[in-house]
């Protein structure tokens, strides 16, 4: 068991499985899953956070700067603390999208065997639960430079080569929860558009925000890229 420093602690890392090579993100195959509180701790303390999501382009409200007593009470006064409570209640949306040349029965069969998910996909690198409306599951996240996180999810949705819906909680519900989305889009026999996307919410959103969505974008991504070529592959 070896131990490394963040964010002034020690941490315990367990040591790789026998024969898996760490890939550049620190995620393995079947490695052991970080707490949240691990993932929160990578992302600064909240003061650091506000400024980061200061930026317009990320979509996040700037709120009143931590220690200056002058700009706090001029949001007082001028309604900042509604703006800022405005802010969380907004949802944030990620959306990718990728062509697969293979069968919508195909794609979906390799979206609904969960137990393979270790062997192929990247981002999420397990699901346990079953494949069924109302069933709860237990994700284990592993995004680009992130260590893996676990989360509970319970499906909202399945209709049968067409769509898969889910929605996840970190830690409690309301604090920071996605409703993770795959959409099957017919374009030929042998040809589908996948849309792979979430809608986040929750009162830790704007602060996480601008860390959030560019790593999971990333894995997001990795994730349609894998499962494109074991779809493909399982066709031919």
């Amino acid at each position: 068991m070896a131990k490394r420093r963040l964010a002034g602690r020690a941490v315990s890392t367990p040591p790789p499985p026998s024969g898996i090579a760490p890939g550049k993100n620190g995620c393995y195959a079947h490695g052991g899953v970080a707490t949240a509180e691990l993932t929160l701790s990578l992302l600064g303390p909240p003061a650091q956070l506000l400024e980061v999501g200061s930026n317009p382009a990320m979509g996040v409200l700037r709120g009143p700067s931590v220690g200056n007593k002058e700009q706090t009470e001029h949001g007082r006064q001028s309604g900042g603390g509604a703006h800022w409570k405005e802010a969380m209640r907004r949802d944030r949306i990620m959306q990718t999208e990728i062509e697969i040349e293979a069968s919508a029965e195909t794609i979906w069969k390799v979206l609904l065997d969960f137990p393979s998910y270790p062997r192929w996909n990247p981002f999420l690198r397990s699901i346990s639960g079953e494949a069924r409306p109302k069933a709860r599951l237990t994700l284990r996240v592993c995004a680009p430079q992130a260590p893996p996180v676990g989360m509970t999810a319970e499906i909202l949705q399945i209709e049968p080569f067409r769509e898969l819906l889910w929605v996840c909680h970190l830690l409690l519900p309301g604090l920071l929860d996605g409703e993770h989305r795959f959409l099957l889009e017919m374009e030929g026999p042998k040809r589908v558009l996948l849309r792979h996307e979430e809608t986040f919410h929750g009162l830790l959103l704007p602060l996480l925000w601008p860390f959030l969505e560019p790593r999971t974008r990333r894995g997001f991504e990795a994730m349609n890229l894998a499962l494109k070529r074991r779809a493909e592959a399982d066709r031919a």
